[in-house]
């Protein structure tokens, strides 16, 4: 169902990788604290003269990349289709590496191999806490987006060099230390929802289950929301949690259990959640865990101004695109950052 949860899928892939290597629970605590290591800053030092990228490979056009039945498949017969099915995406990472150098060697910073290998332990904790654990599912996260050696050395580099870039612009404040807090220790809502394209469906809903319909069957029958296939059922939430609309955390924290929602208003429709079960908050005191705190909202924020610099290069990219296929590719792209944008 557009609009019910606030994450949404990546506009670009350079945009999504970078976003893998940043994501990480909001407000949750972390002995790890991102990398902030001193970059070098020898004026006319190239930003990326530490890089461990290895130049690109050179393709003739006649050159064979795969043999079928005996007849070997050139660079010439898969160039035009990968233009026009991934070049988009391909050429965005381009224009971000690119952006990032100039904006490094402007402020004449350059990374360091610290900064690169920080980079590298800060994805893999995103994903596990436990060293191997992340290390592992790092791994399968590179095979399942198809990140070979080159490209996941340039996404090291590209979260590196755009960290370096908004360091300056990161401040972790009271407020969101707070909301963290309520985040990692206030009570959560287990509850279940139904999402419907407009208001009169969510009027026949309510209908029926003041008919006596079970809350679960109509979920499974009636609603858009990807969660029907549990009836409805939503993982435990916390009236803190931003990836989950507004409206609909408010109305849980408002609910007895067993209450259903009147109608709420999303983007794109209309939601109706019913409160199955209240989990009490954890014991804690807020001056007790800030400190601990820090880390993980300086990463939330990080975050959030990281995406928000890789948007403004993206959608002020001058850029022009000569081959017709790619063109189409790009213009794939920038529609969709224009979409994200507007949200």
């Amino acid at each position: 169902m557009p609009g019910f949860r606030r994450t949404t899928p990546a506009l670009t892939s350079a945009l999504g990788l970078l976003l893998l290597a940043l994501a990480g629970c909001q407000g949750s605590p972390s002995s790890t604290a991102a990398p902030r290591t001193p970059a070098s800053s020898k004026p006319g030092s190239s930003a990326h003269s530490t890089s461990t990228v290895p130049a690109p490979p050179t393709f003739r056009a006649d050159q064979p990349l795969a043999v079928l039945d005996g007849k070997s498949i050139s660079f010439a017969e898969l160039g035009q289709p990968l233009l026009e099915a991934s070049g988009g995406e391909v050429l965005s990472e381009l224009v971000l590496d690119s952006q990032i150098r100039l904006r490094l060697e402007q402020r004449a910073v350059a990374l360091t191999p610290a900064l690169i290998d920080a980079e590298r332990k800060l994805m893999a904790l995103a994903l596990d806490p436990d060293a191997d654990a992340g290390q592992r599912l790092l791994k399968e996260l590179r095979e399942r987006r198809g990140l070979g050696e080159r490209r996941f050395d340039m996404l090291l580099v590209r979260n590196a060099g755009m960290r370096l870039l908004v360091q300056g612009d990161v401040q972790v404040t009271d407020s969101a230390l707070r909301q963290a807090f309520d985040y990692q220790y206030g009570p959560r809502y287990e509850a279940r929802l139904i999402t419907v394209a407009n208001l009169q469906a969510a009027g026949e809903i309510l209908d029926k289950l003041r008919g006596g319909a079970l809350f679960a069957d109509l979920a499974a029958t009636s609603s858009t929301d990807s969660s029907r296939a549990q009836g409805g059922l939503l993982s435990p939430l916390s009236a803190a949690d931003p990836t989950y609309p507004e409206a609909v955390r408010l109305s849980l924290a408002k609910l007895e259990v067993g209450q259903v929602s009147d109608p709420i208003v999303l983007e794109g429709g209309f939601a109706i959640v019913k409160l199955e079960r209240k989990i009490a908050g954890k014991e804690a005191k807020f001056d007790d865990v800030k400190g601990s705190l820090q880390d993980g909202v300086r990463r939330q924020v990080e975050r959030l101004q990281m995406e928000r610099l890789a948007r403004t290069i993206l959608r002020e990219a001058d850029l022009v695109v000569l081959d017709p296929g790619l063109q189409k590719s790009w213009a794939r792209q920038k529609r969709l950052l224009a979409t994200q944008d507007a949200k």
